[in-house]
């Protein structure tokens, strides 16, 4: 994992990945984080981490939204339809910081949030 980016940067580009992925075996995209990771979507806010370790896969209670083991961070997909998708980052105090929408090749850091 690439430690020199934000977690949450590392987050979205993720799951960009596996919003394509449910998209193009589906036909829509995900409103679900639970969704994502049926097809392998696991993250853990240390960075590092063990497939087997709990609390890295969504449960089917992370539905829109997502707090990931050892994360400050929360996510929400606020939107999920056959053609688009947003899905927007949240710090500790629920100001967005970074996000991601479908057709974008990498996530964007909101106002004042550093890339690097």
């Amino acid at each position: 994992m690439d430690h020199d980016r934000p977690m949450p940067l590392l987050f979205l580009w993720e799951a960009l990945d596996y919003q394509e992925a449910f998209k193009a075996e589906h036909g829509v995209y995900s409103g679900s984080f639970y969704e994502l990771g049926k097809l392998g979507f696991v993250f853990d806010g240390s960075g590092s981490f063990n497939i087997q370790d709990p609390g890295i896969r969504p449960t089917e209670q992370d539905l829109r939204a997502w707090r990931p083991k050892n994360s400050d961070v929360r996510y929400e997909i606020t939107l999920a339809t056959a053609d688009t998708f947003h899905i927007v980052a949240l710090d500790a105090d629920g100001r967005p910081t970074f996000e991601v929408r479908a057709g974008m090749r990498k996530p964007v850091a909101l106002e004042g949030q550093a890339t690097t």
